[in-house]
C-alpha cells in the first residue's frame, strides 16, 4: 500500500486504523454496526463524552474554556465564529499569512457586508503582528499553520495576551504543539488531519466569556455554539458514530504516546529529517518557506530544475509515495513544487523512506 503524504485527508495512525476496522462492523459494547447505530444511543454519547474529556486532558484546556464539536469542517467556521461570539458591532483584525487566511478573510468580508462585524487592520504576516502595540480590533484572526505555503507560527510569544481575543485556525497542527491558552480566545480545527479519519467535524475550544453575547439569529443550529452546548457539546443534530470513534481512538493513542509534548517532538523529528535532506542537497532541492517559519506539518520544496518536477513526482509514485504534488494556489507563486504533509499518523520510518527516495533520485540525476 502506498504511503500518503497528502495534505488531507490524513494518513491514519496505524494502530487506530486496526481498531476502526473492527469497529466498522460492530459499535463497541453493542451488536449494531457503527453505520446503523443511533446517534442517540447511550454508547455513542459515552464515546463522545470521552472525546471531550480527552481533548481537555491532552491539551490542558483551562476550566474557563468550553469544548465543542461542530459539523461541516473548519471552512464552515470561517463565517460561523463571528456569528457566535461577536457583539454587534465589533472590529476584527486579520493576519494574512497565506492561502487559508485569505480564504477566511473572504468569509469575514461577507460577514462584514451583513453588518455583523467591521474589518480592521490586515497584517501581512507574523512579523507585522509582533510590532503592533495599539490594537484597534476586538478580535485578531489568524491561521497557525498554512498547509499550502508550508509556514507555521513557531513563536507564540509575539501574540498579545487576551486583548484582542485571538481566534486561530489550527486545523493542520492541532495536537502537534502545546497551546498557550492565556493568549487565545478561541481555536478551531477540522478533524481529518490530526483528530481522526473523517471530514465533517470541527473541534472548537472557546473561552466562556466570549459566549455571553447572543448568537446571530440566522446562525444554523448545528453551527451554534450555545445550541451544541445544550447537547453535550456536539450532539445537537445527527452525527457520524464511526467518525466519533475515529476521534476517540486517535485521542487515546495520543495520550498513550505521551500527549501533546510527545506529538510535538515527533513532528519536529519528521520535519527536521526532510529539511536536512533539502538543505543538504547542494541546491538540487530548494525549501520554499522562510527558515524561521518552516512548518512541521507541511514541508514544501521544489527542484532547482523545474523541468524535472513531474518526473520526480512520478518517480515517487512508482516507489510508493503519493499525495506529494503541491497546491495549485502555491504553483502560481513558486512554480511546480512538492508538498510532503506529515501529520501525526505519519511515522518517522515512512519519512526516512521518502528521504531515501529523494536522495536516490538526486544521485541518478
Amino acid at each position: 500500500m502506498p504511503t500518503n503524504f497528502s495534505a488531507g485527508p490524513n494518513k491514519l495512525v496505524p494502530e487506530v486504523e486496526v481498531r476502526l476496522r473492527d469497529a466498522c462492523q460492530v459499535f463497541p459494547g453493542s451488536d449494531i454496526a457503527s453505520w446503523s447505530i443511533s446517534h442517540r444511543d447511550p454508547r455513542v454519547h459515552d464515546a463522545f463524552d470521552r472525546c471531550v474529556g480527552l481533548v481537555k486532558d491532552i491539551l490542558h484546556v483551562p476550566d474557563d474554556f468550553e469544548i465543542i464539536f461542530t459539523q461541516g469542517g473548519a471552512t464552515s467556521l470561517f463565517k460561523a465564529w463571528p456569528l457566535n461570539i461577536c457583539p454587534t458591532p465589533c472590529f476584527v483584525d486579520t493576519v494574512r499569512t497565506g492561502h487559508w487566511a485569505n480564504e477566511a478573510h473572504r468569509g469575514l468580508e461577507e460577514v462584514a457586508a451583513g453588518g455583523v462585524i467591521n474589518l480592521g487592520t490586515q497584517f501581512p504576516g507574523w512579523e507585522a503582528v509582533s510590532y503592533q502595540t495599539d490594537w484597534l480590533g476586538s478580535f485578531l484572526y489568524a491561521v497557525s499553520n498554512e498547509t499550502v505555503n508550508g509556514t507555521q507560527l513557531r513563536d507564540w510569544g509575539i501574540l498579545p495576551h487576551r486583548t484582542p481575543s485571538l481566534i486561530i485556525d489550527m486545523s493542520s497542527d492541532i495536537m502537534m504543539q502545546p497551546i498557550p491558552f492565556d493568549r487565545i480566545g478561541m481555536l478551531f480545527a477540522s478533524t481529518q488531519k490530526n483528530l481522526g479519519m473523517t471530514g465533517g467535524f470541527a473541534l472548537v475550544i472557546v473561552r466562556k466569556d466570549l459566549l455571553e453575547c447572543e448568537p446571530h439569529p440566522l446562525l444554523p443550529a448545528p453551527l451554534c455554539f450555545k445550541e451544541q452546548l445544550k447537547h453535550r457539546g456536539g450532539l445537537r443534530n445527527t452525527v457520524n458514530p464511526l467518525g466519533i470513534l475515529s476521534i476517540l481512538y486517535t485521542l487515546e493513542w495520543i495520550r498513550e504516546q505521551g500527549g501533546v509534548d510527545a506529538m510535538a517532538a515527533q513532528a519536529q523529528a519528521r520535519a527536521q529529517l526532510l529539511y536536512d535532506t533539502i538543505d543538504g542537497s547542494d541546491g538540487f532541492f530548494e525549501g520554499l518557506a522562510p527558515p524561521e517559519l518552516r512548518s512541521t506539518a507541511n514541508i514544501t520544496f521544489r527542484l532547482r530544475d523545474e523541468a524535472r518536477s513531474e518526473d520526480f513526482l512520478k518517480f515517487c509514485a512508482d516507489n510508493g509515495f503519493v499525495g506529494l504534488k503541491g497546491h495549485a494556489a502555491m504553483v502560481k507563486v513558486a512554480g511546480p513544487h512538492v508538498r510532503a504533509s506529515c501529520y501525526i499518523g505519519t511515522t518517522l520510518d515512512e519519512v526516512a523512506e521518502l528521504v531515501a527516495a529523494m536522495k536516490g533520485y538526486h544521485q541518478r540525476s
